[in-house]
């Protein structure tokens, strides 16, 4: 039990010490921030010479300060002053180190510029200096400075400013163990870091507030918090506070004490701080720290002395760290049965600690001075310890249940309030429901509405398509219809007359024969060409192919290259052949080609006619919307009136006319 209340005092510092890093690494962006305002870049040189913390113990680094202080204060340039001031204390926090020079500096300016000086400024200015004193020890001196960091500003950075004043606030109501005011800190943290999604922050607030709870002995919340720290650290990848969860889960409650699980964290701690390449001195002493408890915890003593050992070596000079490694060193002694060592030095820490009301290292001081003098046979000094360490108990105690029955008592006003609004929210869930409902049927009722018009005018569409392609069709029909009749006219009466002649002049009378025959095959010709009679005797294959050869001889040389194994009904094949026709035709009166070539290609699927020549080409679209070319206009709707497609391209090298038909 010793061990535990001496690792949990280490961990209160450790914590506080964690506090101050991830502070500071927010804090130093801030400042940055703050130095890019100027562009000054002379002024920005000693701010980043400043800022550095490395630089500190160099001889000209408060010459330099000073001097350009005080060259700024003349010049009147106070906002560069305050920058001045934000990279010293900056650099101070980053080293663990306390500057009463500083401190006496940063008073004398904020009391002689306050009114000259923006919230956002006059905050910066106080957070240095509560800090500062909080490093040299003077806790109420560092709370009345911090308090003055409370002030309103829009300002972000002022606002995590202001953030940092708080936590450090709560570290001063940890140590004087009031605990229910350092939880209402820390929430009032959370709150902010959620607001401005700060994840880093947020982090170490829930790591700090599990230490809370775990003092209030509130073990169920306490544990909550370190689970949702070590998740949000492990979702951004946030090494060094993934480290502080493992540091914190490593350490018992007095109800759960599992050495075991003590050194299966601290060996995940370890675990990180081997692999870690930006490590520092601090995460070191730290890691060894840890390590050195969880070989305490489970009796391997001669571990613990080793791992202590490898912690001073690691721990800063001043670093409060050394004292913790005392402490463990002498509860290691005690359980060895040896006389503590540095047994001056704990007495004195337990003398500082009742002046400053720091509870839980009184207690474990006075258990461990306790033991040291019963061991050595100094019983008056052992009951002196002892009755200390029951009265501070005792005193602790009654804190901790008047903590504990406020705590409860705000737990069962949150659960009345938690329930109050599960109603209200049940409530509006249900006129939600019942809205979207209502707006649901209206939705099915217009999407319903939509849907049917849009068949109306699709089936209306459809309609007029399918009337414009029948009245096309009729049109055409009647059209053959009369050629076919113009044809068996010209073929019964005039055929027949010219016949007579020819019989006649045969028998005797002077006739030129031959020009009578080519009269005769010249009526035959048009015959052909008003109907083609050979379609419906030897079929469409045959008749393009007599087509091509009357255009050959007529001087358009046009072959044809047909596959067409299914015939189509006669209304088809005759369009299709009129098509061909008509392209032909074209192309022999305007031109101005010598070959063309007839292609036709039958699938399962589809029917393609393609008529390509080498003439001299013209613009289509022009040709196509001009009222005097009929017979691009025929070839088009002869081929809606049969549902087919037609696509007609040209160039100067000449033209294709495609004829597409799906079966």
């Amino acid at each position: 039990m010793n061990a535990l209340h001496a690792y949990n005092i280490y961990s209160i510092r450790f914590f506080s010490i964690h506090v101050y890093c991830i502070i500071l690494v927010v804090l130093s962006q801030t400042v940055s921030c703050t130095e890019q305002r100027t562009s000054d870049k002379a002024h920005l040189k000693v701010l980043s010479y400043l800022g550095n913390s490395n630089h500190l113990p160099e001889k000209a680094y408060k010459k330099t300060f000073q001097t350009h202080l005080d060259q700024l204060e003349k010049a009147g340039e106070i906002d560069q002053a305050v920058q001045l001031l934000e990279a010293h204390g900056d650099a101070l926090d980053i080293a663990f180190l306390a500057d009463s020079g500083f401190v006496k500096t940063t008073e004398r300016f904020l009391n002689k510029y306050t009114s000259q000086l923006r919230a956002e400024q006059t905050i910066s200015l106080n957070y240095y200096l509560g800090s500062q004193y909080d490093f040299l020890g003077d806790i109420e001196k560092s709370d009345t400075y911090l308090v003055k960091t409370q002030l309103s500003t829009d300002n972000e950075d002022g606002k995590k400013l202001q953030s940092f004043g708080r936590t450090l606030i709560v570290e001063h109501y940890k140590r004087s163990g009031k605990y229910y005011e350092a939880m209402n800190g820390y929430l009032q943290n959370i709150a902010y870091y959620e607001e401005q999604k700060d994840t880093i922050n947020l982090t170490i607030t829930y790591n700090n507030l599990s230490t809370i709870y775990k003092n209030l002995k509130v073990y169920d919340e306490s544990e909550k918090c370190l689970q949702k720290g070590l998740q949000l650290a492990i979702a951004t990848k946030d090494t060094i506070n993934i480290w502080t969860a493992y540091i914190n889960l490593s350490r018992p409650n007095e109800l759960a004490i599992n050495p075991q699980k003590c050194l299966k964290y601290a060996r995940l701690t370890k675990h990180i701080h081997d692999r870690w390449s930006s490590k520092t001195r601090y995460h070191s002493a730290n890691t060894y720290t840890t390590y050195a408890n969880a070989m305490l915890l489970n009796r391997k003593l001669d571990s613990v002395y080793f791992f202590v050992e490898l912690a001073k070596k690691y721990a800063e000079p001043g670093n409060r760290l050394k004292y913790d490694l005392y402490q463990m060193q002498a509860e290691t002694d005690l359980i060895s049965g040896k006389p503590i060592k540095n047994k001056e030095i704990l007495e004195q820490e337990y003398k500082a600690a009742k002046q400053q009301n720091d509870i839980p290292v009184v207690e474990m001081l006075a258990t461990i001075l306790s033991n040291n003098a019963k061991q050595s046979n100094d019983y008056a000094n052992a009951y002196h310890y002892l009755a200390e360490k029951y009265r501070i108990r005792d005193s602790s105690w009654m804190n901790d249940t008047k903590l504990n029955l406020i705590y409860l008592d705000k737990k069962f006003q949150l659960e009345r309030k938690e329930k109050l609004i599960a109603r209200q929210q049940l409530k509006i869930a249900q006129n939600k429901l019942f809205i979207y409902a209502i707006l649901s049927v209206v939705l099915i009722l217009t999407f319903t509405w939509f849907i049917i018009s849009i068949r109306k005018k699709r089936k209306r569409s459809e309609h007029e398509a399918f009337i414009q392609e029948q009245f096309t069709f009729q049109l055409l029909q009647n059209t053959e219809e009369e050629r076919s009749r113009i044809a068996n006219e010209l073929h019964d009466s005039v055929n027949h007359e010219l016949l007579t002649i020819k019989n006649a002049l045969v028998s005797g009378k002077t006739v030129d024969i031959e020009q009578v025959a080519g009269l005769i095959e010249e009526v035959r010709s048009i015959s052909r060409n008003l109907h083609p009679a050979v379609l419906e005797t030897i079929g469409l294959e045959a008749s393009i192919e007599q087509l091509c050869e009357r255009l050959s001889e007529n001087g358009l040389f046009t072959t044809c290259e047909i596959e067409y194994d299914q015939p189509l009904d006669k209304n088809s094949e005759l369009q299709i052949y009129r098509i061909i026709q008509e392209s032909l035709n074209n192309t022999l009166k305007h031109g101005r080609a010598d070959a063309a070539k007839v292609n036709i290609i039958q699938t399962a699927t589809i029917i393609s006619v393609e008529i390509k020549d080498n003439g001299k080409g013209f613009n289509v679209e022009e040709q196509i919307n001009s009222p005097r070319s009929f017979g691009l206009q025929s070839l088009v709707q002869r081929a809606k009136s049969i549902a087919g497609t037609i696509t007609i391209s040209s160039s100067e090298k000449g033209s294709i006319i495609q004829f597409n038909k799906a079966l």
